[in-house]
């Protein structure tokens, strides 16, 4: 903690010393004295715009601060994003959370890539470690916190991840990329190019990461391959293919089984055609995983409390399946500007997801449709005002609603205050609804029985936000401030006790969250940036099901039975969070970037039944990550070598210690990237 204010302290005073002194103001050429153009965003409202005109708050990462950072993945990515938890249960495997949510198997983000969602259905999480494209072929990630139903309803929860990539033909060149180290191998070669109106981009690699304890034991591993084309029509729009494939090994945490593996093949297939004011796409996501197994379980060498009776799998038993989901996505959307300040955002969704495995007791299918509007109004440069309505129908939850509605005014140029409210909603996936497994333990044979009566979680979120943009771009100041209100959120549990070895998923706890996010960053010259952000987030049970009802947290507190509850606040999710970034780079092809994350204590309640109080994981310490690059570019910034250091630091925990997770350890690579 004391390493991570230091640096605080000393990144402030360095940005204070040289705006105040006489001798920065002289140094300063006319070249330096440049203006830094005010980004762009098309994820919070489904259109190009300037970032001080979204709906939401909004965070970009550009393709050069993935450059610098040296991250081999997009959870560490991640990480620098206020008001985003990225928790890491391993070395493959971590897991992204935001305002509040923070668990294994998080699905309340929707992570998009060019618009096309990348989440699995059956299970509603996304496989960040396995992913067709390489970081290198990334434009910009842009994160919108909050509820975003009203634009992509389900699973846009608590926020939106859009990763977009590269265009086809933008770079007429060949790429070659290496990472390498004791526990990492990741190679990419990727090419683009244009012939006359068409434009392309190819990119195949490898990707490979062992354990921290056991190099031998290699978690992840699979090759991967991309191809895009964009079809310039000129006035007419463009039209734009894409496809990709991976293939490989993978292992998760999961928190009802242990540690899953599997072995599995993802496929996918877009096409859109585009103009300024339309657009209509068509998707088919695949995964055909041939097998899908628990080596190690959660329930191996289990000491029930209540009575001394060691649980274990039964000899010889394996969880052991096949599945094969696909899912066919089409939508259409249409901006009509009718003048006098105002514009109108409308959209139809039709979505067919199938499922194929005994997991889901066979074959499942589900079509959803939806259908959307939302209205902006501008008044000159004082006032921009949104109000949208979604409606999505799905076969068990039905009929949704997600409104939302935002002001934003600007009284002086370059600050801008927001005010906003959301509702947003996540449907049961095709496990917690259709959950058909058995499983055999020393004591007896247990079974997780389906539940078509599940409810969708509902989420109702107030945010209030100011932002701006100072010294011509160069130095830039957010804040946000939400309040929300979770409903029924799914969680398996025992109704009758572990010993009745019969569970199902249930509309269990009902939340609520408050937060602060701030942000503050600067660029005082071509050759030095930095960042600093704060999160603070508090999170209280409001509600829990007890038996067939719902009962207040502060009832239950005051009932022996549940001792375990001595506080209504939920601290799963870190209060406080700091990240840190400075950047900087020579005119002799010399770079460097340090990355300070700090996060504060957890603690972690029963996760299987409150009644039994099993699984009391316990307490996770605060811990700080600093990660280190340097580089050196050269034959005219063609090439490039660096040295990466993840977690300096070395071993700390972001989970509960358990015989299926493990400490988060350093990391060494040599990185080099040449174009040609």
């Amino acid at each position: 903690m004391r390493k991570c204010f230091a640096s605080i302290l000393v990144l402030v005073a360095g940005v204070s010393l040289g705006y105040g002194s006489p001798a920065f103001a002289q140094d300063l050429t006319e070249e330096e004295l440049f203006f830094i153009e005010i980004p762009t965003v098309e994820t919070a409202a489904k259109r190009a715009q300037a970032i001080s005109e979204a709906p939401a708050a909004v965070t970009i990462i550009t393709a050069e601060d993935i450059r610098s950072s040296g991250a081999t993945s997009l959870p560490d990515l991640l990480r620098r994003v206020p008001g985003l938890d990225v928790m890491s249960l391993s070395a493959v495997d971590s897991v992204v959370g935001a305002r509040g949510q923070n668990r294994p198997m998080e699905n309340g983000i929707l992570v998009l890539v060019n618009g096309r969602s990348v989440y699995q259905d059956f299970y509603g999480l996304v496989m960040w470690g396995r992913l067709d494209f390489p970081l290198e072929q990334i434009e910009k990630i842009e994160v919108v916190r909050g509820p975003g139903s009203v634009l992509y309803g389900a699973n846009a929860f608590h926020a939106v991840v859009n990763i977009l990539t590269k265009v086809p033909g933008g770079d007429t060149r060949e790429m070659i990329a290496l990472t390498y180290g004791p526990e990492v191998a990741i190679g990419t070669l990727m090419t683009s190019g244009r012939v006359g109106r068409v434009g392309h981009l190819i990119s195949i690699g490898w990707t490979q990461l062992h354990d921290f304890e056991d190099r031998a034991e290699v978690p992840l591993q699979y090759p991967r391959a991309s191809a895009s084309l964009l079809y310039d029509l000129k006035e007419a729009g463009d039209i734009r293919i894409e496809a990709g494939v991976d293939g490989g090994d993978v292992e998760m945490f999961h928190d009802m089984m242990g540690i899953i593996n599997t072995f599995s093949v993802q496929y996918h297939l877009m096409a859109q055609y585009s103009r300024p004011s339309f657009y209509c796409r068509a998707f088919w996501n695949s995964i055909d995983a041939d097998r899908i197994y628990a080596p190690v379980s959660l329930f191996t060498n289990l000491e029930y409390e209540e009575v001394p009776l060691p649980v274990s799998p039964a000899e010889g038993w394996m969880y052991e399946q096949e599945l094969v989901s696909d899912v066919i996505d089409f939508e259409a959307q249409k901006i009509l500007d009718i003048g006098w300040g105002n514009l109108f955002t409308a959209g139809v969704n039709y979505r067919l997801a199938t499922v194929d495995g005994p997991t889901v007791g066979g074959y499942r299918s589900q079509n959803l449709y939806a259908a959307y509007l939302q209205h902006e109004y501008q008044l000159a440069a004082l006032l921009h005002s949104y109000l949208g309505l979604r409606y999505d129908y799905h076969p068990l939850t039905e009929h949704n609603l997600s409104p939302r509605g935002s002001l934003l005014v600007t009284p002086l140029s370059g600050h801008t205050f927001r005010i906003s409210a959301g509702k947003s909603f996540r449907n049961p996936t095709f496990v917690e609804a259709f959950a058909d497994q058995e499983f055999e333990l020393n004591v007896g044979t247990g079974r997780f029985y389906a539940n078509e009566d599940l409810e969708a979680e509902e989420l109702l979120s107030y945010e209030a936000g100011y932002q701006t943009s100072l010294l011509r771009g160069r130095v830039g100041f957010e804040v946000s401030a939400f309040y929300n209100k979770i409903s029924g959120l799914i969680w398996p549990i025992f109704p009758d006790g572990i010993l009745s070895m019969v569970g199902l998923f249930e509309n269990v706890y009902d939340e609520e969250a408050i937060g602060l996010e701030t942000e503050v960053r600067v660029k005082p010259s071509r050759w030095l940036s930095g960042f600093l952000n704060y999160t603070y987030t508090k999170v209280k049970f409001l509600r829990m099901k007890v038996g067939n009802e719902m009962r207040d947290v502060n009832e239950l507190i005051r009932e022996e039975e549940y001792d375990y509850l001595t506080t209504t606040a939920d601290r799963r999710t870190p209060e406080h969070k700091v990240n840190l970034g400075v950047s900087a780079t020579h005119e002799l092809g010399l770079s460097g970037t340090v990355l300070v994350h700090h996060v504060g204590e957890t603690f972690w309640h029963p996760n299987v039944d409150w009644d039994m109080g099993l699984f009391k994981l316990g307490t996770v310490d605060a811990y700080t990550l600093i990660n280190l690059r340097v580089a050196y570019r050269f034959f005219q910034d063609r090439a490039e070598v660096g040295l990466n250091a993840f977690n300096l630091l070395g071993d700390h925990w972001e989970y509960p210690e358990t015989i299926v997770t493990s400490e988060i350890g350093p990391r060494i690579t040599a990185s080099a990237h040449i174009t040609f």
